[in-house]
């Protein structure tokens, strides 16, 4: 428990001790102590962490909340293919076929991830719109700089996408967690 009688998480408490065993260390390695008592101390365990993915409502209800943002054609592909938000934006306009894109697993190894006809349409949208052509250029150029658009980009505009659109706290991640499921 913490000083003000409200519990601290297990992270925390894991923390505390291993910050102790590393001070206490020193104290043995140096004869200052006999012994390092924090070392026998039991870690807690962490609870275990589940997921629970969107419904197919709420799925529609956050890419809906994009529409008409510059973000939309990330949103809807990500919402159609289960890819990660960093795959998605690594995307060069070349990788994308009849139902599928090409995801670069390596400098030379490629694999093929199927996606929605939602999707797909976000993807032809996201060409016609994109301010440079050709096979090697990104799909999603960010809306100020003309380069290709960044996870960071993504990432700060979306949770005051959802809020302004009065839906609950989830990240573009969560779009992953319902297609898998």
């Amino acid at each position: 428990t913490s000083k003000r009688g409200t519990p601290l998480s297990p992270t925390t408490v894991r923390r505390i001790i291993t910050t102790l065993r590393i001070s206490l260390n020193r104290g043995v390695k140096r004869g200052e102590l006999a012994m390092n008592v924090a070392a026998m101390v039991d870690m807690p365990r962490e609870a275990p962490h589940t997921v629970a993915p969107m419904t197919d409502d709420d799925a529609e209800a956050f890419v809906n909340a994009f529409a008409g943002h510059w973000a939309e054609n990330v949103v809807r592909l990500l919402a159609g293919s289960g890819m990660r938000l960093g795959e998605a934006l690594g995307l060069n306009q070349g990788d994308i076929g009849e139902g599928f894109v090409r995801l670069r697993t390596s400098k030379t190894k490629l694999r093929a991830v199927a996606i929605t006809a939602d999707a797909q349409a976000a993807l032809e949208d996201a060409l016609r719109n994109a301010p440079r052509i050709g096979k090697d250029e990104p799909l999603f150029f960010g809306p100020h700089t003309g380069d290709r658009l960044t996870v960071a980009s993504v990432s700060h505009v979306v949770p005051r996408v959802i809020v302004a659109a009065g839906l609950p706290r989830v990240t573009s991640h969560s779009l992953r967690h319902m297609v898998a499921s």
